[in-house]
């Protein structure tokens, strides 16, 4: 009994499952289906090459394909202007609504600070008044009887 350790034809059966496909790799085009271009050299009738035809369209042709070259290219160039313009619209709009809100948020950072600033003259006004009245309940806490009438001539006058 011999085994053969030689390795499997795995690219054998390739060409029945893929497509005929020429793969140019200089050009990078692909002929799929249909014939490859080939080069031909067409001799002279002296037998020397002769350089091949080249078909390059003339006179009304010519004018005629380039006019329909010119009229793509300008409607491609209306397109992008028609773009640019939507698009420097659009962003002109969004900086003018991002610029009202900087100017609300402006306003509302004014009137907190105002209001800030009077609720800090009213906390000083309030600490005043208590230490003026922490003042008046130590010195009635001095004495054993108060003068009411003496200190408080408010009061005396409603007594």
């Amino acid at each position: 009994m011999s085994v053969q350790l030689s390795p499997p034809n795995v690219y054998g059966n390739l060409g029945k499952f893929r497509k005929e496909t020429d793969v140019n790799i200089f050009s990078g085009v692909i002929y799929e289906n249909y014939p490859k271009p080939q080069k031909e050299e067409k001799l002279k009738t002296d037998g020397s090459p002769r350089e091949p035809e080249i078909n390059v369209p003339s006179g009304k042709e010519a004018k005629s394909s380039s006019s329909r070259l010119m009229l793509l290219g300008l409607g491609i160039l209306c397109l992008l202007l028609v773009a640019s313009i939507i698009i420097i619209s659009w962003i002109s709009v969004e900086l003018v609504k991002k610029e009202e809100k900087v100017k609300n948020w402006e306003n509302q950072t004014k009137h907190l600070t105002l209001e800030n600033i009077m609720l800090e003259n009213v906390t000083e006004e309030t600490i005043r008044r208590n230490d003026e009245l922490n003042r008046m309940r130590e010195a009635i806490l001095a004495f054993e009887n108060f003068p009411v009438k003496d200190f408080c001539p408010e009061k005396s006058e409603h007594l």
